[in-house]
């Protein structure tokens, strides 16, 4: 009835508000202990070894222009990636996968996280070089394609492909294979030119 007090019996007591708020508060900190738990910050050396074999199996095709597409699928085949990755990743240019996003960050999903600083000698890391978005080489590879694109690859151990180890320099997978220096990379790295992931497993 319109303009009825509430009685007594109406009114939910102060101990029961004090239980539903004590819930409501334990139930958003436990959800955001799992958000927590739930995060990639330790290496895989299992899955970065199998990445590292996919992306030897994929060798010896003619890349230009389609290092991305060979990488993705090197990924997608070490169960890195999901099947329907496109949905959430931009798959237009090579440098979107790091330099694509704000944060450079991954959902959950993706078994990866951004190594804060470089290292290459490791099977299995995913190196992404942007593109050289200011004309001015400030990034970008050397080619063409690598200026406008940028560049994505997968680092192998040479030994699995009957290569010598080069000192100052490392082997990468992208469709085809090929050394790269330190010293160069290195300097792009300063430079914030390139970004580098590993396979990651869950960490609390």
């Amino acid at each position: 009835m319109a303009g009825r007090t509430p009685s007594l019996e109406d009114r939910p007591s102060r101990a029961y508000t004090r239980l539903v708020t004590a819930l409501s508060i334990a139930l958003l900190l436990f959800a955001a202990g799992e958000r927590t738990y739930a995060s990639y910050r330790v290496r895989d050396e299992a899955k970065a070894h199998a990445l590292a074999a996919k992306a030897v199996q994929i060798q010896g095709e003619n890349p230009q222009g389609w290092c991305y597409l060979y990488v993705l699928r090197a990924m997608t085949a070490a169960d890195i990636l999901p099947k329907q990755y496109w949905k959430t990743l931009k798959t237009e240019s090579a440098y979107q996968f790091a330099f694509g996003r704000r944060g450079a960050d991954f959902p959950a999903r993706f078994s990866l996280k951004l190594v804060p600083k470089y290292a290459p000698w490791k099977e299995g890391t995913i190196v992404v070089w942007n593109r050289d978005a200011d004309g001015r080489h400030s990034c970008g590879r050397d080619t063409k394609l690598g200026k406008a694109h940028g560049h994505i690859e997968i680092v192998v151990d040479p030994r699995s492909l009957g290569r010598p180890e080069r000192p100052g320099s490392y082997l990468s997978c992208f469709g085809m294979c090929g050394y790269t220096s330190l010293n160069k990379v290195n300097s792009y790295l300063r430079k914030g030119c390139i970004r580098v992931y590993e396979p990651s497993r869950l960490s609390s």
